[in-house]
C-alpha cells in the first residue's frame, strides 16, 4: 500500500512521525527533547559537537542535523554527530534536486570516514525558499538518500518578502498555502513521504487541528516545534 504512512514505515525510509525541531540548543531543552517522546529530534548543525560530547540519546532516538547548504567544516561536523546515531540531515532551504546530489556526495565521504554503512544517513530536502518551490520536480530521483520532503512557512514567507505566513484569520497566506500543496504533490512523485512544517505558538488546541489537517491532507508527519506537542502529533498519526 503506497501510502504516505506506509512510506515512512519502509526501514530504509524515515521513522519519525513525531519529529521535534531544537533551536537553541541548552542542556535544559536536550533534557526535555530527549524525554519528549519524539521518534527524532532535528538540531542545527552548529550544535553538532556539543551534542556528541552531551549524554547519548535513548537508543529509540534519531538524531536529524539542520544545515543550511554546504559548508568546508561540514564533513567534520557531521563525523563528530554520528557517534549520536546520526540518522539524517535535514537540508534547509534546499534548492534543487543538484543541491541534493552534491550533499549526498559530501556523506558519502563521511561514512566512509567513520566507518558507517554506505547511504547509512538520509536526506530530508526543506523547502523554505522560492527558488526551491520553482524547482521542487528536480527533487524526484535525485539521490537515493532522500527520505522525505518538509517545508517550513514561516522561512518561506520571509523568502519573498511577506509579512508574515498566516493572514488575519490565522490562515496560510496564498503562496504558503501554495507551497504546501506543491510540496505534498512532489513528495508523491517522488515517492516519498511529505513532513509537515513547525507551528509557531503556544495554542495546542491549534495545533491539534493543524496535525489532523495535515494528516487529513496526506502528511505523514508534522515537526513539532515543543515537546508538548509531541503527545498530539503522535495520537493523530499512530492512531488505527
Amino acid at each position: 500500500m503506497n501510502t504516505p504512512e506506509a512510506r515512512l514505515r519502509d526501514p530504509n525510509g524515515p521513522r519519525p512521525r513525531a519529529p521535534l525541531l531544537v533551536q537553541p540548543l541548552s542542556e535544559a531543552a536536550l533534557d526535555a527533547a530527549w524525554r519528549s517522546g519524539a521518534d527524532a529530534v532535528i538540531l542545527d548543525i552548529g550544535q553538532a559537537r556539543e551534542v556528541a560530547d552531551a549524554r547519548p540519546a535513548p537508543s529509540e532516538l534519531g538524531i536529524y542535523l539542520r544545515i543550511d547548504g554546504l559548508v568546508p567544516s561540514l564533513a567534520g561536523d557531521l563525523a563528530a554527530a554520528a557517534s549520536s546515531r546520526l540518522a539524517g540531515v535535514v537540508l534547509g532551504r534546499a534548492a534543487d534536486g543538484a543541491e541534493v546530489q552534491n550533499l549526498a556526495a559530501s556523506l558519502a565521504v563521511v561514512e566512509a570516514r567513520i566507518g558507517l554503512e554506505d547511504g547509512s544517513i538520509g536526506i530530508v530536502a526543506e523547502i523554505a525558499s522560492g527558488a526551491g518551490l520553482l524547482r521542487l520536480a528536480t527533487f524526484a530521483g535525485a539521490s537515493d538518500r532522500l527520505r522525505a520532503v518538509c517545508w517550513d512557512a514561516d522561512a518561506l514567507a520571509h523568502d519573498i518578502g511577506a509579512a508574515s505566513a498566516r493572514g488575519d484569520d490565522g490562515d496560510w497566506i496564498d503562496p504558503c498555502r501554495t507551497a504546501r500543496s506543491l510540496t505534498l504533490a512532489a513528495a508523491a512523485a517522488a515517492g516519498l513521504p511529505a513532513i509537515d512544517c513547525p507551528f509557531v505558538g503556544d495554542d495546542q488546541e491549534a495545533f491539534r487541528r493543524e496535525a489532523e489537517q495535515a494528516r487529513r491532507d496526506g502528511f505523514a508527519a508534522k515537526i513539532a516545534g515543543d515537546p508538548g506537542q509531541i503527545e498530539a502529533v503522535r495520537a493523530v498519526w499512530m492512531r488505527g
